[in-house]
């Protein structure tokens, strides 16, 4: 427990540990909550969207004659960039690798057996 004398200048002695704010004068306290959070749009897009939006990318990055070309792996649902040779079409360097996308989905694969004997 804490006492002060209440006839000497209080000061602040706690911090609101939510950035929220306290004022502290010699007759009372005031806390101030921080402001709400902005709300975040947490909706999935569609695979309608998902397949709009890469083929505007692929148009986007044709139109700079830029090597990258963009993706959705329809077991994973992973969006994949690649970075081709312009010459030759050949994949020069693949994200995520093709190695991930079969870990990824050899692990959907699994989780998918788990729950449906956990359903039986």
């Amino acid at each position: 427990m804490l006492i002060q004398n209440t006839t000497s200048p209080v000061s602040p002695i706690w911090s609101p540990s939510d950035s929220g704010s306290v004022t502290v004068s010699s007759t009372r306290v005031e806390y101030k909550p921080p402001p709400p959070p902005e709300q975040v749009d947490t909706h999935r897009p569609s695979v309608a969207q998902l397949e709009s939006a890469v083929r505007d990318l692929n148009q986007s990055m044709k139109a700079n004659s830029s090597n990258l070309a963009f993706s959705i792996d329809p077991d994973t649902s992973q969006t994949v960039v690649k970075l081709m040779d312009s010459s030759t079409g050949e994949v020069i360097k693949q994200f995520p690798s093709k190695e991930a996308i079969a870990i990824a989905k050899a692990i959907g694969e699994i989780q998918q057996g788990l729950l449906l004997k956990q359903k039986a």
